[in-house]
């Protein structure tokens, strides 16, 4: 079990590390999680190895926890490269929010790329990946609130931000 820098609900650090499980109800560990999408407007889901202790099988988008000593960009392309062997620039990755639940930061970052799944390297914590509809995610996968966090992003900034491009 890896150890986490210990926040307080301002999301400041306090100079604390602690293994996941022993955080007390007023500290914070912080996740990193990636929206990856290709230009057909896809998005990667992974599911979790049919082995894992928590939640085995399930779908969701790849992340984890943010190590102690790591920023969660950081900790962001370690996740694509240690999940999917992605190798990319943090300049590709684009923060797009943070969410406080109980005892936990999750800071999102949004990802467009043209990898297909035969270039990507599972590792052990990854049973599959495919690339879905952003309304087959919505209406099967979804965490309400940090989906409407990313769909924000995606429909209003993102897709605005390249459809200027070509009006230029």
């Amino acid at each position: 079990m890896d150890i986490q820098d210990v926040y307080n609900d301002k999301k400041e650090l306090i100079g604390i590390k602690k293994y996941r499980d022993e955080f007390n109800e007023d500290e914070y560990s912080m996740s990193c999680f990636i929206w990856i999408i290709n230009e057909e407007g896809k998005m990667l889901i992974q599911q979790r190895s049919l082995k894992d202790d928590n939640k085995p099988g399930s779908y969701g988008i790849t992340g984890g926890a943010v190590d102690a000593g790591e920023t969660s960009l950081i900790a962001a392309l370690r996740e694509l490269k240690e999940e999917l062997g992605l190798v990319v620039d943090k300049k590709e990755l684009i923060y797009i929010g943070t969410e406080r639940r109980k005892r936990k930061f999750f800071e999102y970052y949004f990802l467009n790329t043209n990898k297909t799944i035969e270039e990507m390297k599972l590792n052990e914590e990854v049973e599959k990946v495919e690339w879905i509809t952003l309304e087959d995610y919505e209406n099967n996968i979804s965490n309400a609130i940090n989906f409407q966090m990313f769909k924000n992003y995606y429909l209003n900034i993102y897709l605005e931000e390249k459809v200027s491009k070509y009006r230029s």
